[in-house]
């Protein structure tokens, strides 16, 4: 991989972790109405029979809620590993260069002395 694909690789990881961030947090925005919405149903229902329906529907949209932000956080973590990655590709290639110009300066004061 060049340099030059190295940091589009890392301008495109950047730019899936804002996306990424951002859809968490309009989807934590809605779980957040659905959550209220069924605590004001389940409140409606109290000592009714139907509770245990709202209760169960509840129930299974928590644990939807729960396994949605679990994938969100794996997937986060995996940008997060590869950004991190890219960064000491980065690092290798810049310690690379910096190398290279020291040689050439070498080369280059070896040359003015004779």
């Amino acid at each position: 991989m060049t340099q030059k694909e190295l940091q589009e690789k890392q301008e495109e990881n950047r730019t899936l972790n804002a996306l990424l961030e951002r859809n968490m947090s309009e989807t934590e925005h809605l779980f957040t109405r659905e959550r209220h919405h069924n605590d004001q149903v389940l409140t409606y229902f109290h000592r009714q029979e139907e509770v245990r329906f709202f209760e169960k529907i509840t129930e299974e949209t928590r644990s939807a809620e729960r396994h949605f932000f679990d994938e969100l956080m794996d997937g986060q973590a995996t940008l997060h590993k590869e950004n991190r990655r890219l960064e000491d590709e980065s690092d290798l290639f810049y310690e690379a260069e910096l190398q290279q110009l020291r040689k050439e300066d070498e080369v280059d004061g070896q040359n003015d002395h004779w």
